[in-house]
């Protein structure tokens, strides 16, 4: 029986990061190895974002904001909640796991703004695509990470981040006007209306470090 196209697409591309894109793989970097007791935290802040182009006829009215708490990526269990927040994403402490990954969607137009939510995911093997032509390749035993974006490398070390803007587009949007008076926070007379904006989508990745496993175990008294 063939190989599906699917997993030969996955295969074809996971070849091709080892042979072009890594020109630090054949050094004795891809050798140095995350150790099975260790886990590395990743956050990604992923925004929609549109900003109005050029002066409306109005006065703009503040954005409003989405009514949801703000998200809190306990990437080291430092608040004792994590143990539900695997659990209902998922996510499962074995040897193989090898990265925490939270992700935070944000929404910040002329309408409204704000998080609106976080999902968390368990990396157990590499390479690892993340989004848009972004792959983990390698993370070493000190939690730096070796990534690639579009053939170009990318290294991360604890602490460090990188954003990449995924598309930056004109386009016709809304937002909040006042036809009343210049009061940017008078909602009463808020009328919304039509406006070209510039609509760009992003992600920030931040390493936020390597850990002991031992830590997502450990509860809290409350």
């Amino acid at each position: 029986m063939g190989m599906k196209p699917n997993l030969l697409i996955v295969c074809i591309i996971i070849f091709s990061l080892l042979v072009c894109g890594c020109t630090y793989y054949s050094s004795n970097t891809s050798k140095d190895t995350l150790p099975s007791d260790k886990y590395v935290a990743i956050l990604e802040e992923y925004t929609n974002q549109s900003t109005l182009i050029g002066q409306p006829p109005y006065s703009v009215t503040s954005p409003l904001p989405i009514p949801t708490p703000v998200p809190i990526f306990d990437y080291d269990n430092s608040r004792g909640y994590i143990q539900n927040d695997l659990h209902n994403n998922n996510v499962i402490i074995n040897n193989s796991f090898m990265v925490l990954f939270g992700k935070i969607n944000n929404l910040d137009t002329p309408t409204m703004y704000g998080p609106m939510g976080m999902s968390l995911m368990g990396i157990y093997a590499l390479p690892y695509p993340i989004e848009n032509g972004f792959f983990i390749v390698n993370i070493t035993s000190n939690g730096t990470i070796f990534a690639i974006y579009k053939n170009q490398s990318i290294i991360l070390k604890p602490g460090d981040n990188c954003t990449t803007v995924i598309s930056s587009v004109n386009t016709t949007g809304l937002y909040l006007a006042n036809t009343k008076n210049a009061e940017p926070y008078d909602y009463y007379n808020m009328t919304i209306i039509q406006w070209p904006v510039k609509n760009e989508l992003s992600y920030t990745l931040t390493n936020e470090g390597i850990f002991n496993k031992t830590l997502l175990n450990k509860s809290y008294d409350k």
